[in-house]
């Protein structure tokens, strides 16, 4: 019976998802409503792990989803509520508030007479609006609900999770397989610890980097939609631990953002790893990331270089001195990686 009501709470998610997909994709303008919909919703990764395995992350996807269709509507204060309830079933949620807070204030300049440009005054106003409206509700249910700040459980079990699959882990692993070869068994242990804790530092680093560099542009919708996406991919792929669903996150807003420059090469892409996560967990949960270290610490290794090669050529291109000038050149966001 448990079994049966986790699978009804997240169907009724995943229904949540299917109806904000395409209206996401329809006030955008980029990509068809049909397209996105068969990409982030009819993907075989939503039957097996959102509605079959039952997991709560269908619950902040749909939270997330819906407050940036909110937002797009122009009531932001409730797209915070909403993200503030997705929060406190994965607080990964809280990483889109600070786009909800650029979509907030670029509405409020188009809604000022007289007003030109986006300022940082503007920004920083929306920004404390943006807070006030997602702390509000979550210190509300924490207090009333007496279940308290548990939520948050910064030490949760995914983080206990050794796999290759999550790229600090894995190169924490390739540090390990080192020290396995010179004698040195305890490089492993340590090698983890202080990758995932290096890659935390560096997540932090790239949000803000582009949320300053997305603010430059916060009055393209699109963008900014686009940079909440990137954010979550960034969370993903620096996190200490990775699971299929994980993927889920950031799909459907990948999908429904996707420049008509890139769009082909792009949901190709898209789908393909969503067809390999499928077959990436076994039906009874098993993850054959645990079985196949030996080939994914060498794939893990060459990710990181290409990344880390991608990261340069993006900092080359960075005009740095004018980072905080909202008029102004600058590098934006893009699928790519490339300047549009």
């Amino acid at each position: 019976m448990a079994v049966i009501l986790l699978r009804l709470i997240a169907l009724l998610a995943v229904l949540l998802i299917a109806w904000a997909v395409p209206e996401l994709a329809r006030r955008l303008g980029v990509v068809d409503p049909a397209k996105a919909f068969w990409l982030a919703v009819a993907t075989p990764l939503v039957g097996a792990h959102f509605i079959s395995g039952g997991h709560n992350d269908a619950l902040m996807v749909a939270g997330v989803l819906t407050g940036l269709v909110l937002a797009l509507r122009g009531r932001f204060a409730i797209a915070c509520l909403v993200l503030a309830l997705a929060a406190m079933v994965k607080v990964t949620a809280l990483v889109v508030v600070p786009f909800i807070a650029l979509l907030w204030a670029a509405r409020r300049v188009e809604l000022e007479p007289g007003a030109e440009a986006l300022r940082w005054a503007g920004i920083v106003r929306a920004g404390v609006l943006a807070v006030i409206a997602t702390a509000a509700p979550v210190l509300v249910v924490s207090l009333v609900s007496r279940l308290g700040f548990a939520w948050l459980n910064p030490a949760s079990t995914p983080g206990k999770n050794e796999q290759w699959t999550s790229l600090p882990t894995g190169l924490g692993m390739a540090v390990g397989a080192a020290g396995h070869l010179l004698g040195h068994e305890e490089w492993r242990d340590a090698g983890i610890s202080v990758a995932r804790t290096l890659a935390l530092g560096v997540m932090v680093l790239v949000l803000v980097l582009l949320w300053l560099t997305t603010a430059r542009q916060a009055r393209d919708q699109v963008r900014v939609v686009r940079a909440a996406g990137l954010a979550l991919l960034f969370v993903v792929v620096l996190a200490p631990a990775f699971l299929g669903w994980y993927y889920l996150w950031f799909l459907p807003i990948l999908a429904v953002t996707v420049s008509p420059e890139t769009r082909r090469p792009v949901i190709t892409g898209l789908a393909v790893i969503a067809t390999i996560l499928c077959f990436a967990q076994l039906p009874d949960g098993y993850s054959l990331g645990l079985t196949t270290t030996v080939i994914g610490v060498p794939i893990v290794l060459v990710v990181t270089a290409l990344l880390v090669r991608a990261a340069w050529r993006w900092a080359r291109r960075t005009d740095w001195r004018h980072l905080l000038v909202l008029a102004g050149p600058g590098v934006e966001p893009s699928m790519t990686g490339r300047p549009d």
